[in-house]
């Protein structure tokens, strides 16, 4: 499962579970971890809420630190979904851009 394309109505967009309390999402520009719970940002996802935690417009290896900075952990699934995923935003934000063009 790829993230979703960049969106055009500057909302968030949640898009997978990467572990217990955790999934991830995108604005379209950068990855967004969120942590269930609430919070005054939160945003709610299949039938939970989600507050932001971490905005990476980096790497992947960014995005590893953030979660972990965060106390966060990932699961098997998690650990595989973002292994998937290419090591830079600015790539798959570009790949997403031709797919959606396509």
């Amino acid at each position: 499962m790829a993230f979703l394309p960049p969106q055009k109505d500057g909302r968030d967009h949640l898009d997978r579970a990467l572990g217990a309390g955790l999934c991830s999402g995108t604005d379209g520009m950068q990855w967004i971890v969120y942590r269930r719970g609430g919070g005054d940002r939160n945003i709610a996802w299949q039938g939970e809420r989600w507050k932001p935690v971490g905005y990476i417009h980096s790497s992947r290896r960014a995005l590893l630190r953030c979660i972990e900075a965060k106390g966060l952990e990932l699961s098997p699934a998690g650990r595989a979904a973002t292994a998937r995923q290419d090591a830079k935003i600015c790539r798959w934000r570009r790949a997403t851009l031709i797919e959606a063009a396509a």
